[in-house]
């Protein structure tokens, strides 16, 4: 029951606050209304004064514009005395507009022409009050001044003004340019403040500053009749600087909307000089790439000769070598015609003509001009200074006479230095050379397969002169095994071997020390300058020659079995000095000699069992018949049996 009353006293409330509600609304709609209608009347009133005030003020006005003209038809001519500059220039103007719409007839043609005077006159009264504002910094003044004049042709005379005073107040030498943008970011708020339309102000003004200070200031930097050297060093410099200048102007200045108004401003202070700046870069690339050269060479009292490496020539030199005859014309020189400093130098000029290029070389030009810089170093770094070299160290091998003594393997020092230069080079073009041609897929190719014919070229060179040191070093050791291995030296008198005579017999022959200290030092010089692939291949071809060498050696000695011994013996200071070369292939060819030489102390009732050890671990039959054949006993006790050992072993 109680909930119920709640209920119905509620709802009782609820209607009559939404009674009220409605009535509050019809009242605010009815203020509303009224509202309306009174702001209407306020509205109608107000343009009923204004047409009947405007009619009175265009009344006064003109009044007043007819007795100022009234002056100018006078005999004395119009006067503004007691109204500031500024006052005076709106009644000008006014009279000005009033003279447009006078005919122009005798009546008023004398008035309308003191009317033009007064108004020159002033306007250029204003413009030298603007003037003298600026260099007091009266910007205030100097604004309303720009406003007054805003609509005459002494507009532009305040821009004209403003831009000769700023340039005056620049320094005479601008230095690195480094203070302009800072100049220039203040000059920007004060046009700001000062000119309605400042972005075409500040546009004339970067113009002015370029066509005026700037060049002045670059052309006495960068003049065309400075030695080219100076020339390219003070180009490229200042060049940066107005690059750097652009950039941050650029970045500084808000009222730029056109950048690149700039660059074409910059590229124009700067077309009469890059003109011919290609041609006198090349030519001082050139001049300094082949100054490197003719010093370097006479550092060392070198004269350069054409390297004739033709079939003929090479056999000239062989022959004169062989017959000791010298010929001081043509003799070679016997030190290293290589250097690293002057590849770095040379390196270093490209880097430097590069560097330029890309900042002074237009876009469409580079790649050509790049590839010119390309085949300049590769003219004078890699055919008259590497392939040089190395043809030089190629004539110093083939004059080589290894009967008389032994050869002298600078040319391992040809290969390494040539690989360092050569990889210097390639660094240098991807580096310096690279960046120019990249916007020319087609001079990029070219670049691509001439390095290429250059590294294959280079490569058969060095493959040629490495082979020719293996054959040096191989006849030399023939040399010294002809001359100084006895036969005595494998046929001792003993047929058995005691303990006591063992130790009586030589460690090695003395041909065996002398090829081994040979060979060591010729593995001792390739270590030292040659690496990789190169090192690999010469070790590895040494030690296959020099085990074929020994075998064909061998096979023209008789063995008895202290001789046999003395073999043993050198086979295994052999091994130990072709361990040297690092192969495992060279290892076992030796460890097979080693065995084929063991056959030479084996009793003969035992050859039969060795035999069959060493056919099963790999020794071809063939090899193990001709050594067996070398022992002295061979014909007596051991040929009939050895014939049948083929056989038997099938």
């Amino acid at each position: 029951v109680q909930c119920r009353q709640e209920n119905t006293k509620f709802v009782s409330e609820v209607v009559g606050l939404s009674e009220q509600l409605s009535e509050a609304s019809k009242t605010f709609k009815e203020l509303d209304t009224k509202i309306n209608v009174v702001s209407g009347k306020i509205i109608h009133l107000g343009d009923q004064l204004e047409r009947r005030n405007a009619p009175r003020e265009s009344l006064r006005e003109a009044r007043r514009l007819i007795l100022e003209f009234s002056k100018f038809l006078g005999a004395g001519g119009g006067t503004f005395a007691n109204i500031s500059l500024i006052e005076k220039t709106a009644s000008i103007r006014a009279l000005s507009a009033l003279c447009l719409e006078l005919p122009d007839d005798e009546r008023f043609l004398v008035a309308k022409q003191r009317v033009t005077v007064a108004s020159q006159n002033l306007e250029n009264l204003l413009v030298k009050w603007f003037r003298h504002d600026f260099s007091t910094e009266n910007d205030d003044m100097m604004r309303r001044i720009a406003e007054v004049l805003t609509c005459s042709r002494s507009q532009s005379g305040c821009v004209d003004v403003f831009i000769d005073e700023f340039l005056k107040c620049l320094p005479p030498d601008l230095g690195d340019l480094s203070m302009l943008p800072d100049i220039l970011a203040q000059t920007e708020a004060r046009i700001v403040r000062i000119f309605r339309r400042p972005e075409s102000v500040v546009l004339h003004l970067i113009q002015a500053l370029f066509s005026r200070n700037l060049k002045t200031h670059f052309q006495s930097k960068v003049r065309l009749d400075m030695p080219t050297d100076v020339f390219l060093t003070n180009l490229y410099t200042e060049y940066c600087n107005f690059d750097r200048l652009v950039f941050q102007l650029i970045e500084r200045l808000q009222l730029l909307s056109d950048e690149t108004q700039l660059y074409k401003l910059l590229s124009g202070l700067a077309d009469e000089v890059l003109q011919g700046y290609q041609l006198r870069e090349i030519n001082w690339l050139n001049e300094h790439l082949r100054g490197q050269l003719s010093t370097y060479y006479a550092s060392y009292n070198h004269q350069k000769r054409p390297i004739n490496t033709s079939g003929f020539s090479e056999l000239k030199n062989v022959v004169q070598a062989r017959l000791h005859i010298n010929n001081d014309r043509e003799a070679p020189t016997g030190c290293l015609l290589l250097s690293q400093q002057v590849a770095v130098n040379m390196l270093d000029d490209v880097r430097q003509s590069a560097k330029r290029c890309l900042l002074l070389a237009k876009p469409a030009v580079r790649p050509q001009f790049g590839l010119k810089i390309f085949e300049i170093l590769v003219r004078y770094l890699v055919n008259e200074h590497l392939d040089y070299g190395i043809s030089v160290a190629l004539q110093v091998l083939n004059s080589m006479d290894p009967k008389v003594v032994d050869p002298s393997f600078t040319f391992f020092a040809a290969v390494n230095e040539s690989t360092t230069l050569f990889d210097l080079f390639e660094k240098a073009v991807n580096e310096f050379i690279g960046p120019l041609l990249a916007g020319s897929p087609s001079q990029m190719q070219k670049c691509l397969t001439r390095r290429q014919e250059l590294r294959h070229r280079l490569e058969e060179k060095l493959s040629t002169g490495l082979e020719q040191c293996l054959t040096l070093t191989l006849t030399r050791i023939q040399v010294i095994l002809l001359n100084e291995q006895k036969k005595t030296d494998f046929k001792g008198e003993v047929s058995v071997l005691s303990s006591a005579m063992v130790a009586e017999l030589p460690a090695c022959s003395s041909a065996c020390q002398n090829v081994c200290k040979f060979v060591r030092k010729v593995i001792e010089d390739a270590r030292q300058n040659l690496d990789g692939q190169n090192l690999c291949n010469f070790l590895h071809e040494l030690g296959l020659r020099f085990n074929r060498l020994l075998v064909d050696h061998f096979y023209g000695f008789s063995f008895s079995d202290s001789g046999g011994f003395v073999a043993m013996q050198d086979v295994t200071a052999y091994r130990d000095t072709a361990r040297e070369c690092q192969s495992p292939k060279i290892d076992y060819l030796f460890d097979i000699l080693l065995k084929l030489m063991n056959l030479m102390l084996i009793k003969p009732q035992n050859v039969r069992q060795v035999w069959q050890d060493y056919e099963q671990s790999g020794i071809p039959k063939e090899l193990l018949a001709n050594f067996i054949a070398l022992r002295v006993d061979y014909k007596s006790r051991l040929q009939s049996a050895v014939k049948r050992y083929p056989e038997t072993s099938r």
